[in-house]
């Protein structure tokens, strides 16, 4: 495992190190003084185009555990293209382009791809958000059922505790921040952390067998109300 990260390192470094060395190589050419006015704006948008895809490359593995496959494409793809269009346009127009409008374009061309990349985001994470949410009241739906399901062979003490629990667990995964909204990597395994410990107590609620440890599973829900507690201090920290 260890090797692979080191092997896949080497290979992003050497390839951006290609990268740089090609980039540089052509901005400080001696095309350069053709048109000095427009050059220092050149090397600002070139540099920065470059800088952006050096940062998702080297990020790459971060970026796919964090935010997932589709967005690294998407923000990779996006990063390719304004690196690209910032070489090729600058090379093409630079010898007859004004200073005035190599800046207009380039910051329009700049903005654009921003704006595309934090609107994918957002949208990105609505969608994700919507998900979790949706996946948490069918579990609640699923766990009140399931409760009910049982009520014939739990005593009624340990059925109003085990139902406190599974309401007090729930009313504060409601009212805290909405799962899925943070894309903080640690937030996001607590979350799934969550989830999947629901599942579990579903799980033993569903059994067919008539004989179940309800005062175990009564536990479990204390702990994921302890788990949706820890995960709203990470969002704070």
């Amino acid at each position: 495992m260890e090797n692979n990260k080191m092997l896949s390192w080497i290979f992003k470094g050497f390839s951006l190190l290609i990268i740089d060395v090609v980039t540089i190589k052509i901005v400080f050419s001696i095309w350069a003084i053709l048109n000095i006015s427009v050059f220092p704006m050149a090397i600002c948008f070139i540099f920065l185009s470059l800088i952006i895809l050096n940062i998702v490359i080297a990020l790459s593995s971060r970026i796919i555990e964090t935010y997932g496959m589709s967005l690294f494409i998407t923000t990779l793809s996006s990063s390719v293209i304004y690196y690209l269009f910032s070489m090729v346009f600058t090379g093409i127009v630079y010898i007859t382009i004004t200073s005035k409008w190599y800046f207009i374009v380039m910051m329009l061309v700049t903005l654009f791809f921003f704006l595309l990349n934090v609107g994918y985001l957002n949208i990105r994470n609505n969608n994700k958000e919507k998900e979790y949410m949706t996946d948490i009241k069918l579990l609640m739906i699923h766990t009140n059922k399931s409760l009910e399901q049982n009520k014939d062979i739990i005593e009624e003490n340990e059925y109003n505790n085990l139902k406190n629990s599974i309401e007090r667990t729930f009313e504060r995964i409601n009212s805290s921040t909405p799962f899925g909204r943070i894309s903080e990597i640690n937030t996001i395994k607590k979350e799934n952390e969550i989830i999947y410990n629901i599942e579990e107590v579903n799980s033993l609620l569903t059994d067919s067998s008539n004989v179940k440890d309800f005062n175990s599973i009564k536990k479990m829900f204390d702990n994921i109300y302890n788990m949706v507690y820890e995960r709203e201090k990470l969002i704070i920290k």
